[in-house]
């Protein structure tokens, strides 16, 4: 039992607008997947009432659960990580109303590629997708847009021309603010 609240008797066939708010407590046990969240009145038959069977309402429910990364606290362009070219990162992950920065330093003009991999999770797809933007920055400071992925698949990933040496930035972000999803990412340059 997550909570309990009492409310004064009603009389048959009477309905009362009751709102509340409650917080599931963060330390579980959770698992990520389909449960159940429930709302049971009367909990112990205590009001003897004509019919006892409709005292339970329950519903369906996915549990997405975040696991921050290693690279936390780098949700502004301000505050990337500082990543590698030609290097997978694997285990991150967007958390709701987040978004991950990753910044590759001083990249040479060229041509390049930057992909996360990723799977759009059952039975929500959208709730699981996330979004690329790829931008230039020089000094920790916006420079311009190079490219984006805003498709509703797995994986995402953008092809992209440098006519000149600039950092390389790379946002990741949910499709809905409070979604959450793991991804790899990898920037490389094009042969």
């Amino acid at each position: 039992i997550i909570a309990e609240r009492t409310i004064g008797a009603i009389d048959g066939f009477s309905e009362v607008d009751v709102q509340d708010l409650f917080v599931v407590p963060e330390d579980g046990p959770y698992q990520a997947g389909i449960g159940y969240f429930g709302i049971y009145l009367d909990h112990g038959d205590v009001v003897e009432e004509e019919n006892e069977t409709n005292n339970r309402l329950q519903t369906e429910i996915t549990m997405v659960l975040c696991q921050e990364d290693e690279y936390e606290g780098n949700s502004t362009l301000g505050d990337a990580a500082l990543i590698e070219l030609a290097t997978t990162y694997d285990e991150l992950s967007v958390c709701p109303e987040g978004e991950d920065w990753f910044c590759v330093a001083d990249v040479t003009a060229g041509d390049y590629s930057a992909t996360a991999t990723f799977a759009l999770a059952e039975p929500n797809d959208r709730g699981t997708d996330l979004q690329m933007q790829v931008v230039t920055a020089n000094d920790g400071v916006f420079d311009r847009i190079v490219g984006f992925d805003l498709a509703i698949a797995d994986n995402a990933a953008v092809e992209f021309s440098l006519d000149e040496t600039s950092d390389v930035c790379v946002r990741m972000f949910p499709n809905q603010s409070r979604s959450t999803n793991s991804y790899s990412l990898r920037i490389n340059g094009l042969d």
